[in-house]
């Protein structure tokens, strides 16, 4: 309403020195608003995870849900190691899991090889210090602005436990 905004731009590529940005902002009703700013870059972007999905504390998550992170510059796919990137149980047990990274890098699922145990609580692991870019920036999984460190968060998967007297009746239809 007021005309500000928040926004965190991808300055992937973008080199230290100055830079000119410019920012287009389209609103419900096609209204146009273009701000343009010279700002000195200090520093190369960092090399952060931009999202984690399931967001932290999901509740009834599907047992089959892949769960992924992105990144906010490509990633070296041979640094995502089951010592890196994994998923761990309540009991702090490692799921057995593939990593699959996006062809532009951008992100990596994990692929468990069975479904995840339902009703439980579960453990996204990120181990920043050996996680690179494909520029050999290590990564920044805690966001703390340094190098390296761990990041981790939990999701709740749904009960796979019937409940008495209750049936479910219907069609898939697509």
């Amino acid at each position: 309403e007021d005309g500000s905004f928040s926004v965190t731009p991808d300055l992937f590529g973008v080199e230290e020195g100055r830079a000119r940005l410019t920012f287009r902002a389209v609103d419900a009703a096609g209204n146009e608003a273009e701000v343009v700013e010279t700002a000195r870059l200090r520093d190369a972007a960092p090399f952060t995870i931009t999202m984690v999905e399931p967001l932290n504390a999901a509740r009834d998550v599907g047992v089959t849900f892949r769960p992924q992170i992105m990144f906010s510059q490509p990633v070296d796919a041979a640094t995502l190691t089951d010592e890196t990137f994994f998923a761990t149980d309540a009991s702090g047990n490692k799921l057995d899991a593939t990593i699959m990274a996006s062809a532009a890098g951008d992100r990596a699922c994990l692929f468990c090889d069975e479904e995840l145990p339902g009703a439980s609580e579960i453990t996204i692991n990120i181990i920043g210090d050996d996680i690179r870019s494909i520029e050999g920036t290590t990564l920044d999984p805690d966001g703390d602005g340094m190098d390296g460190g761990d990041a981790s968060t939990s999701f709740f998967t749904v009960s796979r436990l019937p409940v008495p007297g209750t049936t479910l009746v219907g069609q898939v239809l697509d």
